[in-house]
């Protein structure tokens, strides 16, 4: 059974990403107006958000073709998946959320025809959804080195799923 851990920190979101995101680039300066909504947001993004993640790290028990075989009866099915496991001896999975206030409040926004300020939300979700993965993909490589756990190709974290919501869940 995976426990469910609460993260109560945030991170910084980075401002030129989301404006990126929203269609400005590098070096194009947004006007006052959309420079002032995307640092309200930042700053108040927190409020939004109840992060929390999952993860368990079992045993590889078989690799045979493109179907890799977890302890537990966890059956993996892909040529990739197959590929990048193949010299390894256990495997990470973790799901994670930063819960359905912010992607609710992005729904309503939008709804209200305020397509820009939705935007400007869903962009910040994205990079504190991001940054919490990096948390989570951090911590579980600190647990691997505890464990002996040293081959490089193993320890590098690989984006098999990216953002797919699942019952208000983004597994990576």
């Amino acid at each position: 059974m995976m426990q469910v851990i609460k993260n109560r920190q945030t991170t910084n979101i980075d401002k030129q990403q989301v404006l990126n995101s929203i269609g400005y680039c590098d070096d194009y300066k947004p006007s006052a107006r959309i420079e002032s909504l995307v640092n309200d947001y930042i700053e108040n993004y927190p409020n939004l958000i109840e992060s929390s993640y999952s993860y368990t790290i079992r045993d590889i028990e078989s690799i045979q073709g493109d179907s890799v075989t977890v302890e537990d009866s966890i059956v993996l099915e892909s040529k990739v998946i197959a590929r990048l496991l193949e010299r390894c001896e256990k495997v990470a999975i973790f799901a994670l959320t930063i819960g359905n206030h912010l992607e609710e409040m992005v729904a309503y926004l939008a709804e209200d025809g305020l397509v820009l300020k939705a935007t400007v939300l869903d962009a910040i979700g994205s990079g504190a959804a991001e940054q919490l993965a990096v948390f989570v993909e951090d911590r579980i490589r600190k647990i691997a080195i505890l464990q002996g756990q040293s081959n490089e190709d193993c320890m590098q974290p690989t984006p098999l799923v990216r953002k797919s919501k699942l019952d208000n869940l983004t597994f990576y």
